[in-house]
């Protein structure tokens, strides 16, 4: 047993793993699924907002919330980033069920809530 490092521990998670998969296979229903359209343009302004917002607020005590280079600015990448969400709020708003985040789900206050944005 000597020979065995604590990492072993984590192999148990192989059997336990394979387990619920076999599980999940004889128990789990099957549901009927349709065929959907991905949401291309709502993903690019998602992952452009999250980018521009997360970059500013990680890095801006890295550059003194000032200019990162030339006229670029912290705040001028928040900026931008939030005007990236306006802009996919308003896409989204338009797709109806094809939306990539169906803003019907905000009107229910428990999505709503634990979405942390609010009511």
């Amino acid at each position: 047993m000597g020979a065995w490092g604590w990492e072993w521990i984590f192999y148990v998670n192989i059997p336990v793993g394979v387990i619920g998969f076999i599980l999940a296979q004889r128990l789990l229903p099957t549901f009927a699924t349709t065929a959907g359209k991905l949401d291309t343009v709502g993903v690019v302004l998602s992952g452009a907002d999250l980018l521009l917002v997360v970059f500013g607020v990680q890095e801006g005590a890295t550059y003194d919330w000032g200019t990162i280079s030339g006229p670029i600015t912290i705040w001028s990448v928040i900026a931008i980033g939030l005007v990236f969400l306006i802009a996919f709020v308003i896409w989204e708003a338009r797709q109806g069920e094809h939306a990539l985040m169906p803003l019907h789900l905000f009107r229910d206050r428990g999505f709503a809530g634990s979405s942390q944005f609010g009511v």
